[in-house]
């Protein structure tokens, strides 16, 4: 009997042990459960955090390009007095913007008038010729940059030392012999045209000077300038003087020519030297001009009032043989 109470209570005890051990598995299965999250919001945490970052990163990014655009130069609004101010460009052009829409363009020294506006934002100016420039401002009262001519692209700077210097190409150079013409005009002059040349005159333009002696063989002493008068002509057009003189024999023309004395002169024309026309120079007395412009040449005294030589541009400069002579005074 006591061996089978004794089997009995240890069969208990066994039941009791297994019984602990089981519950003590479990308890340690839910910690594990507890303490690790599940995979779905581990996931749905992670997207979130990189989410997160991603906005951080994009607002640092954003701010960052706000900060460089504005410490960029970008077109602001332009007044009209911005532009105010001389530019200087290539080849000799200037432009000078003034107020009210005024302004001059001026072109290898010769100035012209001018008006501008603003277009939608484009400068524009011109003149009542074919001058005109259409452009942006570079730099306020500074700087401008657009088209010349509606084709050419220029800057303008208000600094003139920056500018290029124009080139221009050399007159034609075929030269001839000139046989000199004498003729004794009426009046007491006696004129001899020795021969022409091409060059270019102060405002850079094509142009041709006609070399001439003038005697003076009266009694009394005479200004060439009031005597005879000059011209240049080819078919039916005339050509005109230069708008200054170019040289000390141009200038002569106005000297003073005492009995028996001679003093060289010089005409200066504004010419085309790619023609291939005769020129026709001519010099005339006074006296003739006034009867031809009555129609009264008839009517004039017997005598020389008028003298004239050819020349073609092709063949300039055309000197006598061994060039101009020295000035027999």
């Amino acid at each position: 009997m006591k061996k089978i109470i004794s089997l009995i209570i240890s069969v208990i005890m066994i039941l009791s042990v297994f019984s602990a051990c089981s519950s003590s598995d479990e308890t340690t299965r839910e910690q594990e459960t507890t303490n690790v999250p599940a995979q779905s919001e581990t996931v749905n945490e992670k997207e979130e955090t990189e989410s997160e970052t991603e906005t951080e990163t994009e607002t640092e990014t954003e701010s960052e390009t706000e900060t460089e655009r504005s410490e960029d130069t970008f077109p602001v609004e332009v007044k009209p007095e911005d532009y105010l101010g001389t530019y200087y460009g290539e080849n000799g052009v200037m432009i000078t913007v003034g107020d009210g829409g005024t302004g001059v363009i001026a072109e290898n020294g010769v100035e012209y008038e001018a008006f501008w506006i603003i277009n939608e934002g484009e400068f524009v100016i011109w003149d009542n010729g074919d001058h005109a420039f259409s452009g942006s401002l570079v730099k306020a009262n500074t700087e401008l940059s657009g088209l010349w001519k509606y084709t050419d692209h220029m800057k303008f700077s208000a600094d003139p030392s920056v500018v290029t210097e124009p080139t221009y190409s050399e007159p034609p150079y075929n030269p001839v012999v000139f046989e000199p013409i004498t003729v004794e005009l009426y009046g007491g002059f006696k004129i001899t045209v020795l021969g022409a040349e091409l060059f270019r005159d102060d405002e850079h333009g094509e142009a041709i000077r006609v070399y001439y002696d003038v005697e003076n063989t009266s009694s009394e002493s005479k200004i060439v300038s009031n005597e005879i008068i000059t011209y240049l002509t080819w078919d039916i057009y005339d050509v005109a003087h230069c708008k200054n003189y170019n040289s000390e024999e141009a200038s002569a023309f106005n000297d003073a020519v005492e009995p028996g004395k001679t003093v060289r002169c010089a005409s200066e024309f504004v010419c085309n030297w790619e023609r291939e026309d005769v020129y026709i120079f001519e010099i005339q007395h006074d006296l003739y001009r006034t009867a031809d412009l009555f129609g009264a040449v008839d009517t004039l005294e017997p005598g020389n009032y008028t003298i004239s030589a050819e020349f073609r541009m092709q063949e300039l400069p055309a000197f006598p043989e061994g060039g101009l002579p020295e000035i027999n005074k």
